[in-house]
């Protein structure tokens, strides 16, 4: 559904990103992969079985995303899609006093996101009946102890969806979010070997188990796609059985 698509993916480096960034290569998008480690996507984009391009980027640092997009132009390179999967998620309780990292995570899970639909809905970098998919997370409705930072940011994001897709209605571009659970990535095997009882606790908030990375895809591929062209606005959760 996606042959000749050229789809931005953010946080393209390892986890929700990378795993997102190879299906949707198999499903002959053409990407630009976006994270901090030029290595780590260099070798990701060596092993896509599409064209690809790499662009090193730290999205915290917002000033430098329109930069980004000025690069893509000069190489040609008109999107089609969107899919923010940059974020960060670090436990911090209401009683420890992380202001920076409360700012981290607002600039990462939803002020880059907004700078990247402000350039990304210009006619100078996307075609018309373009699509932009964020990541956002099952947390940001369960508001789980210790996870202030990261839920907050990631309501926010899903508000800021909702806001974006009404501006941008005008201009024939989607807008739709998701909200996994517990994916099967690297971070939830570390989660197993940090936090005593992880897997007892996922058998019980998540009973079909960790979602795998390619279910992920085809949902991000569906609201990318054409087949999903009148969905707009959506936050769609994959809670895996919990639908508490």
């Amino acid at each position: 559904m996606l042959d000749g698509k050229v789809i931005m993916v953010t946080g393209a480096s390892q986890g929700v990103g990378e795993g997102v960034a190879r299906f949707l290569s198999k499903q002959g998008a053409v990407c630009v992969l976006v994270a901090r480690s030029e290595d780590k996507l260099q070798k990701i984009s060596g092993e896509l079985p599409t064209q690809s391009y790499v662009y090193p980027c730290d999205l915290c640092d917002l000033d430098g995303i329109e930069e980004m997009f000025r690069w893509c132009k000069g190489q040609d390179i008109k999107f089609d899609g969107l899919v923010h999967a940059a974020g960060m998620g670090v436990p911090c309780p209401v009683k420890v006093k992380n202001f920076e990292l409360w700012d981290q995570s607002i600039r990462l899970n939803c002020m880059s996101f907004l700078e990247l639909v402000r350039c990304f809905s210009s006619k100078r970098y996307s075609n018309n009946g373009s699509s932009v998919v964020a990541v956002s997370s099952i947390a940001s409705l369960r508001n789980d102890k210790g996870q202030a930072p990261y839920s907050g940011s990631k309501a926010m994001l899903n508000s800021i969806i909702k806001t974006v897709t009404k501006e941008l209605n005008a201009s024939r571009i989607r807008v739709n979010g998701i909200l996994p659970a517990y994916i099967d990535t690297k971070s939830i095997e570390n989660f197993s070997e940090l936090y005593e009882g992880f897997e007892t606790t996922l058998a019980q908030e998540q009973p079909m188990g960790k979602i795998p990375l390619e279910q992920v895809g085809h949902l991000v591929e569906f609201l990318l796609s054409d087949n999903s062209m009148y969905i707009t606005g959506a936050l769609i959760p994959m809670e895996g059985g919990n639908v508490s």
